[in-house]
């Protein structure tokens, strides 16, 4: 495929099986390779990159290859996001933490063939709060929100105590997602990231 360095994708990343819906709006550029598109992930979504990962696309997972499992899992390195993703409606899965089994659908929105500024990526919009990390997934988040909602709950001191306090679902800021995105330099293909 070729890559034009102007070329820019819009993404919409949902978390699955979450009621109300958490999910960001993200501009990236199209030739991110899957590793990058990671490092934004983890970013626009909240989480703090302590698990494995991996991409499931048209039947194939991209990932980080250990010979002592799963071999049919491709190397995620060298695999761009406009290899895997061109049309709009296209999508993929990236599933973070293979424990709590947080899936993401990434769809993308819309290609902009002469983007401004593609090296960068821009959350757009979003919405909730990410669940905290080794929360059990979507049914250990579920049980998480009601134990620390409810003061005669059996695990609500638990749990207050584990996270640290009390969890606002409604706490996200676009701004200070694109504070942290600033960070992230993507360097044009062929130059030494």
């Amino acid at each position: 495929m070729t890559r034009d360095p102007h070329r820019a994708f819009d993404l919409r990343v949902s978390l699955e099986y979450i009621e109300p819906a958490i999910w960001r709006a993200i501009r990236v550029p199209a030739d991110l390779t899957l590793p990058q598109l990671h490092k934004v992930l983890q970013v626009v979504m909240g989480w703090s990159n302590a698990h494995l990962h991996q991409y499931h696309v048209q039947g194939r997972i991209y990932g980080t290859p250990d010979g002592e499992f799963d071999t049919s899992l491709l190397s995620e390195v060298g695999v761009y996001l406009n290899d895997v993703l061109q049309r709009p409606g296209d999508r993929l899965i990236y599933e973070y933490d293979f424990g709590d089994e947080w899936l993401h659908e990434v769809r993308l929105e819309r290609v902009f063939e002469n983007a401004s500024s593609p090296r960068l990526a821009l959350c757009l919009d979003g919405s909730g709060k990410c669940p905290p990390e080794d929360s059990g997934g979507p049914p250990g988040f579920q049980e998480f929100l009601a134990a620390l909602s409810n003061r005669r709950h059996p695990e609500h001191r638990t749990m207050r105590e584990w996270y640290g306090g009390t969890f606002d679902r409604d706490d996200f800021s676009v701004g200070e997602v694109n504070e942290q995105l600033r960070k992230l330099r993507f360097p044009k293909k062929g130059s030494r990231a």
